[in-house]
């Protein structure tokens, strides 16, 4: 070998090395100073909620601010957008929502997805079936089974149209063939029409109708996810009553811009599980009606994957139009 190429050959070498000796600098200096988190609905709402004690735990242990940022709008398209277009240094997170899965898998408008990286899901978001004390059934499966002998004569209350409550339920009469109609709504506050018998059956958030039920004014179905409510222990799962491994539930997380050293979202992984293990993190969760997740970001990708291809499928067989 002739001098120069021993020459570029050891330059090479010099290169390769204080790039690896700077990324893990970088990453072990990680963070240096305070980092934002984007939730992209307005303060108040659950997905802000489930945030803000996550954030004041990670101030403490990071020993830096990390902040909480509101950018409502869009369908929580206007947050996500602007974590998407962020630096990838780990100092720009999102809240991101269960729904982002929902609008890939309706094709919506949502090529920024791809720009985003997995750091963990911190909690599960639970629905329940609720039915006026007046309908027979005692849970979801004979629900269903009623369904059929009555085809079209039932219906349901939803939050309307690319809803989570709408999926879910389409997803279960799917799932048993039954034949339902839906009665949209155009938000979640159904459910007193449901306690009055206007609309015999709904779908709601395990803390949405926690009222109604403890009250009786509304029996409890089933729990729609697969692990049973902290709020209604004595409510089983779908799964528990006759349907193994249905899973219709939601979910919130982190996630960051895409090409973040894997370094820095190792260490975010590890930091937010840590705060989602705290009892007192777990208890503020649970009465949101909420389940802690936290886990890596493999399996969150595999769940965001796995949510969307199940979602096209009942929106396709649904024929659900979003706007």
């Amino acid at each position: 070998m002739n001098f120069f190429g021993m020459f570029v050959k050891t330059l090479r070498w010099y290169v390769l090395c204080a790039l690896f000796c700077t990324a893990s600098l970088w990453a072990q200096e990680y963070p240096s100073k305070p980092i934002r988190i984007i939730v992209p609905a307005t303060a108040g709402t659950t997905t802000d909620l489930v945030v803000r004690p996550i954030a004041t735990k990670l101030t403490e242990r990071l020993k830096w601010t990390v902040v909480v940022e509101n950018r409502a709008g869009g369908n929580f398209m206007i947050g996500s957008r602007a974590v998407a277009s962020s630096n990838p240094d780990g100092y720009t997170l999102l809240a991101a929502v269960g729904t982002l899965a929902v609008l890939q898998a309706a094709e919506q408008k949502v090529e920024f997805l791809k720009d985003l990286a997995f750091v963990t899901r911190t909690v599960n978001l639970q629905f329940i079936v609720i039915a006026h004390p007046s309908v027979p059934p005692n849970t979801v499966l004979e629900l269903m089974n009623y369904a059929k002998t009555q085809p079209g004569k039932l219906s349901y209350a939803s939050a309307g149209t690319g809803s989570w409550t709408k999926l879910a339920f389409e997803y279960l009469k799917q799932t048993t063939g039954a034949d339902i109609t839906e009665i949209p709504y155009k938000d979640g506050g159904f459910t007193p029409d449901v306690a009055s018998g206007l609309v015999p059956v709904g779908i709601n958030t395990v803390t949405g109708v926690l009222s109604f039920v403890t009250s009786g004014r509304v029996k409890a179905l089933g729990i729609v996810g697969l692990k049973r409510s902290p709020l209604l222990p004595n409510v089983p799962t779908i799964g528990e009553t006759g349907l193994p491994d249905f899973d219709g539930d939601t979910w919130q997380g982190l996630m960051v811009r895409a090409g973040t050293p894997s370094d820095i979202i190792s260490r975010l992984n590890r930091e937010v599980v840590s705060v989602l293990q705290l009892a007192e993190v777990r208890e503020q969760f649970e009465k949101m009606g909420a389940t802690v997740a936290g886990d890596s970001p493999e399996e969150f990708k595999k769940k965001f994957d796995a949510d969307v291809s199940r979602w096209a499928r009942v929106i396709k067989a649904a024929n659900i139009k979003f706007d």
